[in-house]
């Protein structure tokens, strides 16, 4: 198929001669082939708080792009929907961000959207990031009618992550590593403890291309009340959905 498979986190002094030859000369290996062991793994991994070992299987088509593993390996069904925590309006070109939750926040001038969120499998504690995620907008009419601003637009679908070459794109632009609230900080949550993700919402969508530049312009929208939704499902199809609802005043 064109595919590149990359196994990370393998003891090289297990991989056989006859896997580092065909490897040089570019030669097919044969299904069911050993190609080494899984390396000791000597970090506790929060939120299980112990060590285990495992592989990074990394899957390049191709043109450059990363797939999903999961398309092309068996898992087991999944029954547990991606959490969303908390839902920011960020201050574009900022790391300044106010929370979505009802107090009757008022927004104005440009914004990015962002949610806090993760995703876990059956049978374990291990957070991953979620697999899909959309969002629209209706304007709250005073007869308590709602007109669609913004019909729904998927963020993004991880069948293929939207970017080639360096993957820390994706920490730039989908994805924030922290948010200054007030005086405190949300970070986002790599190894270090239970997994945690930061996602830009409006970075771009998978019918449009990402970049940092992207936002919500709220001067573009009348002023009003409003209701954000966002929809997050993993890659069995289950889905989460959260609404909040804001004031824009420009």
């Amino acid at each position: 198929t064109g595919n590149s498979w990359m196994f990370r986190h393998i003891a090289p002094d297990s991989v056989p001669s006859e896997i580092f030859s065909a490897a040089e000369s570019g030669s097919q290996i044969a299904a069911g082939s050993k190609i080494g062991a899984v390396a000791r793994w000597h970090q506790p991994v929060f939120p299980e708080k112990r060590n285990y070992d495992h592989i990074h299987l990394e899957i390049i088509g191709p043109d450059g792009t990363y797939l999903n593993p999961a398309a092309f390996v068996a898992t087991v069904k999944d029954y547990y929907p991606p959490v969303i925590h908390n839902v920011y309006a960020v201050r574009h070109g900022s790391d300044e961000a106010a929370m979505l939750d009802g107090n009757n926040r008022t927004l104005n001038g440009k914004v990015d959207i962002v949610i806090g969120a993760n995703d876990r499998m059956n049978r374990s504690a291990y957070q991953h990031s979620i697999y899909a995620a959309a969002w629209s907008l209706d304007r709250l009419n005073d007869d308590g009618s709602a007109s669609s601003q913004i019909p729904e637009q998927e963020v993004f679908r991880f069948d293929r992550l939207p970017f080639t070459g360096e993957r820390v794109q994706l920490s730039l632009v989908i994805y924030r590593d922290s948010l200054r609230l007030g005086n405190s900080r949300v970070r986002a949550n790599g190894a270090d403890g239970p997994r945690f993700f930061l996602i830009n919402l409006t970075s771009g969508s998978t019918a449009s291309e990402y970049s940092a530049s992207n936002h919500l312009d709220t001067t573009r929208l009348a002023n009003g009340r409003y209701r954000l939704t966002i929809k997050v499902t993993d890659s069995a199809g289950n889905p989460r959905r959260k609404s909040v609802e804001f004031q824009i005043r420009n």
